[in-house]
């Protein structure tokens, strides 16, 4: 299954290269690495190497993320793309356990059949407001440091 982009564009202040430049020294101190740059040369592709992530340091949360500022002058259009692979994989990996791997496990520790509980199903909303919960604090993480790029002292966290 391919993992497809999550797009956010932002608009903030100064020239595209700097913020693009302040944007792309904040990603790699941050732990990513970078994977790429587009054939144009106007996209720049990052990755995070580990597989372990904390939605307290939201740049762990991102699997690849694409980096486009454009503008000249004034306002410069940020285009950031993520995709949250590592999050989805966790959470279906969380609920397939809750709902059918806990109650297998603990039937076969009790010598029984196992039982699955009709109400294991409300582990399917929850699994998709955790996703989603995670994916918009990385949204919010991103837009403030597109700000903090922008603003004269760059970015700083």
């Amino acid at each position: 299954m391919p993992s497809s982009f999550v797009y956010k564009t932002y608009t903030t202040t100064g020239s595209s290269e700097s913020v693009r430049d302040k944007l792309t020294v904040h990603f790699l101190s941050g732990g990513m690495e970078r994977s790429g740059i587009s054939p144009s040369g106007a996209v720049t592709f990052f990755r995070y190497p580990s597989l372990l992530f904390s939605s307290k340091r939201p740049l762990t949360c991102i699997s690849k993320l694409s980096l486009e500022a454009r503008g000249n002058g004034g306002d410069v259009r940020v285009r950031i793309g993520a995709t949250f692979t590592k999050i989805k994989y966790f959470t279906i990996f969380i609920m397939a356990f809750i709902w059918f791997g806990a109650p297998t496990l603990l039937g076969v520790l009790r010598g029984e059949f196992p039982n699955f509980s009709p109400f294991g199903c409300l582990v399917v909303p929850a699994g998709f407001f955790t996703h989603y919960a995670v994916r918009g604090r990385v949204f919010r993480y991103l837009r403030a440091s597109v700000e903090r790029a922008g603003s004269e002292h760059g970015v700083h966290r």
